[in-house]
């Protein structure tokens, strides 16, 4: 029995398991190369993953709203899309590409600041300031006066144009 054990050890020992080469698969094996083959096989799959939630993406701002894409534009604008669903590198260039597509024009410089002024797009607004708690519309033949209601601020707008605000 003895020499059987000894024997198993000599064998094992041969086939380098003790001698720290491990299991060997054809062709031996290189950690530096195997780690890049990793590391390309993950940056595949991660890249993978990225086309697929921009696709995903532009199917749901293709639905969404005029005034929902208005409110991605201004948070994409400010740099808060990383914390919302579009989590994805450049997804701040297929939100910017939506409104391309749509025509959306807005007030830049005051949705970056996130401050309003008189005379701003509807759209401009909702960039800025993000959607309201509530709306009322008057509607006659003049046209469509809103009132929007943020917190304890109204903003007044006729014909999609901000006419007045009251705080």
């Amino acid at each position: 029995m003895r020499k059987f054990i000894i024997f198993i050890i000599v064998a094992l020992a041969s086939n380098s398991i003790f001698a720290g080469g491990g299991y060997e698969p054809e062709g031996g094996w290189d950690p530096v190369t195997d780690g890049a083959k990793d590391a390309a096989i993950k940056a595949n799959e991660d890249k993978a993953l990225a086309v697929e939630m921009k696709k995903i993406a532009e199917r749901t701002l293709k639905s969404a709203t005029k005034n929902e894409v208005c409110v991605y534009y201004g948070k994409a604008l400010r740099g808060y899309l990383k914390n919302q669903f579009l989590q994805f590198p450049n997804s701040e260039s297929v939100v910017l590409a939506e409104a391309k597509r749509r025509n959306i024009k807005l007030d830049i410089a005051s949705v970056k600041k996130g401050t309003i002024k008189i005379g701003m797009s509807e759209c401009s607004m909702l960039a800025a300031w993000g959607e309201p708690e509530s709306s009322n519309r008057s509607v006659g033949r003049w046209g469509v006066h809103t009132q929007h209601v943020y917190h304890s601020t109204y903003i007044y707008t006729e014909n999609g144009i901000i006419t007045s605000w009251q705080d």
